[in-house]
């Protein structure tokens, strides 16, 4: 989950991140604290235990994939895929 988190957090403090307001998304957010092992892997944990973080989760995986398949195009085809990743 590090590396989905890293990438999802690099997107956040680079603008690169619509989001839509919408209210089960900004929820999930809400309840998500990013919290670090002692081998220096960063996870999403929950704040609140009766409440949800999937879509946190999710947006970091979906961060990692498409960081991943940025980094293994062509190198004839433009590095920046995606300007801007709605969720």
């Amino acid at each position: 989950m590090s590396p989905g988190v890293d990438e999802l957090e690099s997107l956040f403090i680079h603008n690169k991140i619509r989001h839509a307001d919408h209210p089960v998304l900004r929820e999930c957010f809400q309840n998500a604290k990013v919290v670090e092992d002692a081998k220096g892997n960063r996870k999403f944990e929950k704040m609140a235990p009766n409440r949800k973080k999937d879509l946190a989760d999710c947006a970091a995986m979906c961060a990692a994939m498409i960081h991943d398949y940025e980094a293994n195009t062509v190198k004839t085809k433009p590095k920046s895929t995606y300007k801007f990743i709605s969720i």
